[in-house]
C-alpha cells in the first residue's frame, strides 16, 4: 500500500544545536520513492536544539514529528520511547550529532533487506570525525578502542557474545519489531543509562542474523571528546566506568536467560573491568576508586571460579590489555620494521633512563597502558594525528616518589609537530596505538627520529599472551 511507512527514523537528540541541522539536512536529501516518518526526540536541551527542531517543523510542515520532552528520560530512556513510537516497516537509526552522506543510503538498505528476509538487520561502515568535523579515523578493518571491530558480512549471536558490533548505531537499519513485541524489551533502558546498541544487538540478534557491508561508507559518526559535550562519546572517553560497565553486562546476562531463554556468557569481559577497578584502587585509593572496586567485588565474592581467578591474577600482578590481545590475534602487531617487531621492555626502559618518555597515539590502548603502568613510567605528553584531542589532558596519575603524596601528573595530548624541532636525544618515544603503528613509525622517520617503541609488540613478548593466544574476548 502506498500510505504503508517503509522506514522509521528515530532521531535521538540532546544539546545538539550545532549539529542537528546537519543530521536533518541528511535525512531530507534521501532519494527514495517510499514513504518514511522522522520521529526526533528531545531530550530536555540546555541549548537552543529545540528552536533548532522549530524551525524545521515550520520550513517543512508534515516531515517531522517532533517531540520536546518535559523531563529528562536518559539516552537509553528517550531511545526505547521513540522505538515503541516507530510504525514503519523497518527502523533506521540516527543521532543529533551524527549524519548520512550517501543520499541513496535509505534506498539501498531497504532494496537489501526486501530481497533478504533472512536478516534481521544490516548496517555499514562508517567514517569518525570529531565535533569540528575534522576526519579523526577513515573506515578500515577496525577502529581502535571502538566496539565495531567486527569485520565479516554475518553478525550472529555468538559475535554478540564477544561484544562487538556490526557497526557505529546511526549505519543500522533493522526491521520493526517493536510494533507486536515478542518479549518484553524494556531492558533498553533498564540494562543502562547510557548504552542502547548493544542492548539492542541483542535483542535482534537472538531472533535472527545481522548483515554489514563492508566497504560501503554511508555515515559519518561524530565523536565529541570534550568532557561535557552531551554525547556519549564524550561520556565514555571520561571517568571510570567499570562498574557500570561490569553491571551493564550482569543485565544482559540475567535478561537473555530470563527473557530470552539463551546462554549469555560475559564473564571474561566482565572479569576484566573487575581486574581494572582492583588496579585502579590498588594504585590511586580513593573513597570514590574504592567504592566501585568493592561495588563490582560484592557481586562476584560468592562466585567460587571468580575467587579463583583473582586470587592468580592477584599473584601475577598483571593483566593482558584488551587492544593489545586483539591486536596480537589479528595479525596488526606484525610489522617488517626491525625497530618495531624487536621491542624489548628492558630496551626501553634501559633507553628511557634520563630520558622523556611520549607516547605517540591517544586511543584506548594508552588509557590501558596508564592503568597498567601509570605508577611505574612518566608520560607528560602524548601525540596524536586526530587534531579534536589537542590540547586535552588525559587520565590522572601519580609518580612513583610522590605517590603518597598525593602529587598527580597529567598526560597532555598534543600534535605530532610540536616535537618536530625538539632535541631528538632528550626523549623516546612509545608507540601506544595498537593499530596504526606501522603508519606513525614511518611518520617518525620521516621526521628523523628513530628511538621508537612499540608498546604491543613488547606486551605480547609476556608470556601469558602467548598462552592465552586464541582468549576470545
Amino acid at each position: 500500500m502506498e500510505d504503508e511507512i517503509m522506514v522509521s527514523i528515530p532521531l535521538l537528540t540532546y544539546n545538539h544545536e550545532k549539529y542537528l541541522g546537519q543530521a536533518l539536512d541528511g535525512i531530507l536529501k534521501q532519494k527514495i520513492n517510499f514513504k518514511i516518518e522522522v520521529l526526533v526526540g528531545d531530550d530536555c536541551s540546555t541549548d537552543g536544539t529545540q528552536d533548532v527542531m522549530r524551525n524545521y517543523e515550520v520550513k517543512y510542515p508534515g516531515v517531522f514529528t517532533m517531540i520536546y520532552r518535559k523531563k529528562n528520560l536518559g539516552v537509553t530512556g528517550n531511545l526505547y520511547d521513540l522505538l515503541k513510537r516507530c510504525r514503519g516497516k523497518y527502523i533506521a537509526g540516527l543521532e543529533g550529532d551524527d549524519y548520512w552522506i550517501d543520499e541513496n543510503k535509505l534506498r539501498k538498505q531497504v532494496a537489501f533487506m526486501e530481497k533478504h528476509p533472512e536478516y534481521v538487520g544490516c548496517s555499514h561502515e562508517v567514517q569518525m570525525i570529531d565535533e569540528n568535523g575534522e576526519v579523526l579515523y577513515n573506515s578500515g578493518k577496525y577502529i581502535e578502542g571502538r566496539h565495531w571491530t567486527f569485520y565479516k558480512t554475518r553478525y550472529t549471536w555468538k559475535d554478540f557474545q564477544k561484544f562487538q558490533l556490526p557497526g557505529q548505531g546511526s549505519t543500522y537499519m533493522y526491521r520493526n519489531i517493536f510494533v507486536n513485541p515478542r518479549y518484553d524489551y524494556s531492558i533498553i533502558e533498564t540494562a543502562s543509562p547510557m548504552i542502547g546498541d548493544m542492548t539492542l544487538l541483542m535483542l535482534y540478534t537472538a531472533q535472527g542474523d545481522w548483515y554489514f557491508a563492508k566497504g560501503k561508507v554511508m555515515t559519518c559518526y561524530r565523536c565529541n571528546i570534550k568532557l561535557g559535550a552531551g554525547t556519549w562519546s564524550s561520556w565514555a572517553l571520561n571517568g571510570n566506568r567499570c562498574y557500570h560497565n561490569f553491571m551493564f553486562r550482569d543485565r544482559l546476562e540475567e535478561y537473555a536467560k530470563k527473557v530470552l531463554h539463551k546462554p549469555l556468557d560475559l564473564s571474561k569481559d566482565k572479569f576484566g573491568y573487575l581486574y581494572e577497578a582492583r588496579h585502579r584502587y590498588k594504585w590511586d585509593p580513593t573513597n570514590r576508586n574504592k567504592r566501585i572496586y568493592y561495588g563490582i567485588w560484592k557481586h562476584v565474592r560468592h562466585k567460587m571460579l571468580w575467587g579463583i581467578k583473582m586470587v592468580f591474577l592477584w599473584k601475577l600482578d598483571h593483566y593482558r590489555l584488551r587492544t593489545v590481545a586483539y591486536a596480537y590475534r589479528t595479525g596488526s602487531l606484525n610489522s617488517k620494521d626491525k625497530r618495531l617487531k624487536n621491542s624489548r621492555w628492558k630496551d626501553f626502559l634501559r633507553e628511557s633512563e634520563g630520558r622523556t618518555v611520549i607516547a605517540f597515539g591517544d586511543g584506548v590502548s594508552f588509557e590501558e597502558f596508564l592503568n597498567k603502568y601509570g605508577r611505574d613510567i612518566s608520560v607528560p605528553i602524548v601525540l596524536d594525528n586526530g587534531s579534536g584531542k589537542w590540547g586535552r589532558t588525559r587520565f590522572a596519575y601519580r609518580r612513583p616518589e610522590d605517590y603518597w603524596m598525593g602529587v598527580y601528573e597529567f598526560a597532555e595530548c598534543r600534535s605530532p609537530e610540536c616535537i618536530s624541532e625538539w632535541d631528538k636525544d632528550r626523549f623516546v618515544i612509545l608507540i601506544t596505538s595498537t593499530l596504526y603503528q606501522n603508519e606513525i613509525a614511518d611518520q617518525l622517520k620521516q621526521m628523523g627520529f628513530y628511538r621508537y617503541y612499540s608498546f604491543g609488540n613488547m606486551e605480547i613478548r609476556k608470556w601469558y599472551y602467548r598462552l592465552f593466544k586464541n582468549y576470545k574476548y
